[in-house]
């Protein structure tokens, strides 16, 4: 992950935005090749990973079933603000594995 995200940093323009996905878990995954697993990874850690590739960050609520999307940028002020984040939810409409993509109400 240090490998990808210093990857990132080193391609994405000054106001660029980097999206990117990971799967959050309730432990940290240990060092090492994982492959075919699933590597996840707890927020804090998200965080600290991409706070060291030199990134602001933060998630986003794009749904999705398994998977966590993040909003990487290199000046905080690129980000959404909390007003326009709301608005970032990927809906999927008539698709039954999508369904909780759809707020209540």
């Amino acid at each position: 992950m240090r490998t990808a995200l210093a990857s990132f940093a080193r391609a994405l323009a000054g106001n660029g935005l980097c999206v990117v996905t990971f799967i959050e878990g309730d432990n940290d995954t240990p060092p090492g090749w994982h492959y075919p697993g699933v590597i996840s990874f707890l927020p804090a850690l998200i965080k600290d990973l991409t706070k060291e590739a030199g990134f602001a960050a933060r998630s986003i609520p794009w749904y999705h079933p398994r998977q966590k999307w993040w909003l990487l940028a290199r000046e905080p002020a690129t980000l959404p603000s909390d007003d326009e984040i709301r608005w970032l939810r990927g809906i999927v409409l008539r698709d039954r594995e999508f369904g909780k993509s759809i707020p209540a109400g």
